[in-house]
This record gives structure tokens, sequence and C-alpha cells, in this order.
């Protein structure tokens, strides 16, 4: 039993022998290190019969390869299994891998487009730490876990879409994101962590779904190109600090009640103008959440012309509320003697719709309001 190891040794091919180290364990294979001097790296999906299954701890740290293939079986990519490998331009994952390690990626400065299958069910904390050049990250639904600072300072990302398997989305998960400018969080999340989304500087949109309950401190702090942000009526605890130093942010939408639980102060900044808007019959609302004012959110009407088929212009305009609202516009003629008359129903899928009213032109005067049915 013990000449083992010794007789599958033997009998590797010698392109393997030479360009990887690794170690067996119950009858797979664990690759702990590389030797070759090729750029281009494709992990094998079995050596000497074996199944590869996962890269070890420390194995490629440091190299100077520039892609990297990983073959379908590998399950396993151990902690700081590729950090420093600073001209790595690309990876291609299989669906067969389950956790990818801490610090695993950590420092591929050059590595710009990455997809992570759903079979991954944890991403370990720090694993794209520092990616600077990584512009195009797509996260396939499945993935459970993103560990904690997983894509910190990962500058130049601009757009995300948080899938809704994710459960768990580590402190400052996406913190110091300088170029993020979109953020959409699927519905399946209850926890905004703290510092998740830090130093995001160029974050202008957030979308946070139904299924969020908690907005722990710190989780937008220092986000100065937010200037609204609209809550669902799930969220019932936001604590101290949550939108701290955002500068620029003077609406908070909430779809529901007033949060149960609240930090003392939400936001901290110098001149800040914030107004908290709540809809018409939610409760729980008084003179202030919090530090900010608070006021009746209402739907907002913009006008508008149009033209449709190439004839004459009609009066039109765009109604904006909480999304999932709806809103009847009525007309009427003489507000001396008002005879409101409902025109149009509408529900507002996307947190807008537009009215336009072909019969404007037969009434010397056209007067409109609009209300919830």
């Amino acid at each position: 039993m013990k000449l083992l190891p010794i007789l599958l040794f033997l009998t590797l091919p010698a392109v393997a022998r030479a360009q990887f180290t690794f170690t067996t364990n119950n009858g797979t294979i664990t690759i702990t290190g590389y030797t070759g001097s090729n750029s281009v790296v494709t992990i094998p999906s079995t050596i000497a019969g074996l199944p590869v299954t996962s890269i070890g701890h420390w194995a490629f740290y440091d190299y100077g390869i520039t892609s990297v293939q990983i073959s379908d079986g590998v399950t396993n990519i151990g902690d700081l299994a590729f950090m420093y490998c600073d001209q790595l331009t690309n990876i291609e994952i299989p669906e067969s891998l389950l956790s990818i390690g801490v610090s695993a990626f950590q420092g591929c400065y050059s590595l710009e487009s990455l997809t992570i299958p759903g079979s991954v069910l944890q991403i370990g904390g720090n694993a794209f730490f520092g990616d600077a050049e990584l512009t195009n990250l797509t996260l396939l639904d499945g993935i459970a876990n993103i560990g904690s600072n997983a894509f910190e300072n990962c500058s130049s990302l601009t757009v995300i879409t948080i899938p809704s398997s994710v459960t768990n989305l580590g402190v400052a998960s996406f913190a110091d994101c300088s170029s993020l400018t979109n953020i959409t969080i699927l519905n399946g999340l209850k926890t905004i962590n703290r510092d998740t989304f830090a130093f995001c500087t160029s974050l202008t949109s957030i979308l946070i779904p139904n299924s969020v309950t908690t907005i722990q401190g710190n989780a937008f702090t220092v986000c100065p190109a937010l200037t609204s942000v609209t809550l669902p009526a799930s969220v019932t605890n936001i604590a101290d600090w949550a939108f701290n130093f955002c500068d620029n942010l003077n609406s908070l939408y909430f779809e529901g009640d007033a949060p149960s639980a609240l930090g003392y102060q939400i936001v901290y900044a110098d001149g800040q103008n914030l107004i908290a808007y709540y809809l018409p019959g939610t409760t729980g609302w008084g003179a202030t959440l919090s530090n900010a004012p608070t006021a009746l959110w209402l739907p907002k009407l913009q006008s508008m012309e149009t033209d449709f088929g190439g004839g004459p212009k009609q009066f039109a305009f765009n109604i904006s509320w909480a999304t999932g609202k709806t809103v009847v516009v009525d007309a009427c003629t003489n507000l001396l003697i008002p005879d409101w008359q409902p025109l149009q129903t509408n529900m507002l899928t996307t947190g807008s719709a537009s009215f336009s009213d072909p019969q404007w032109t037969n009434c010397p005067n056209r007067f409109y309001r609009v209300h919830s049915p």
C-alpha cells in the first residue's frame, strides 16, 4: 500500500509531470504547483487516469500566466491559488466548480472579463480584491454566498446584477468600486451588509428588491453621486450611517410603513437637503425620519409633446410614482363646476407611465388630475 503513490507517479505522462506538482487523496488529484513555462495554461480533467478535482492553495501564486482554462470536473479553487497573477487576462471556469477560495484571484490586475457559473456556491473573501481592470462581471443564478471584500476595489466595474440566489453579500463585498454606476439586486437577498457598497463614488442607481429587510451601517457610505433611493415596503431596519456622506442624496422614497428599527442618523453630510417621502395610507410616519424631514410622496407629472403617425401634436404627460402603484387620470372642462370624468387607468409597472389625450383640441379648456383608484 505504501508503494501506490510512487507507482502512480511513474505512470504519469511526461508532459503532466513536467508542468504540474500535485497530491492524491482518495483517488482524486489536487494540483499544488506549476513548473511549466507556457503562459497559457489548461488545467487537465485527469492525470494518470485520476480526476483532477482541486487547485490547491498557493498553486499558481505570482506566476506570469496570461490565460487559464479549468477543465470540467474541478470543484474547488483553493485560497490564494492565482493571487498576484498580474498578467492574467482570461479565466474559463467550468460549471463543475463549487467554491472559489479566499484571495484566489486577488491582485489579478489585468483580468478584464469574468463569468462565474451558478454552480459556484461560495466566493471567498477577497477573491477578486483589487482586480482593477475587471470591467465585465457576470454572476449567474445559483451563487449563494459572496464573501467579504470579494470584489472590493474593482475600480473598472460599471454595472453589476446580484442574482436572486445570493443570500449573503459579505462586508464591503463591492466597496470602493469607483466606476460602478448601476446596481441591480434581484429578489432574494435579505440584508445589505455594512460597507457593502461603500465608496462607490460614481453610483447613481441602486435597485433594492422587496426581499431586503435590513440595511446595515455604512452600506452606502460616501456615494456622492446618489441623488435618490427607493426603499421597498419590506425594509424595516436601517442602521446608523447607512447613507453616510452621500452628499447629494436629496430623496429617500419609502414604499411601505416607517421602518420599525432606525439608526440615530441614517445620513450625515454637511448641508444635506434630504427628504424622506412616504406614500398615502402608510403608517408610522412623523415630522422627521431619523435626522431627515418627511413629506407625502405624491405622483409627479411632466408634460411632453407627442406626434403620433405624423398627425398633429397631442397633449400628453408622463406620470411617475412608486412602482406597482395605480393611478387614474380624470379630466373636466370647468373648475368652477367640476365634473371629473375618468379617462385612463395606469399601472406603473416600472414606476412611470405615459398619458395622451387625443380629444384635447375639442375643448376650449381641459383640466386634468391624477389620483389612486
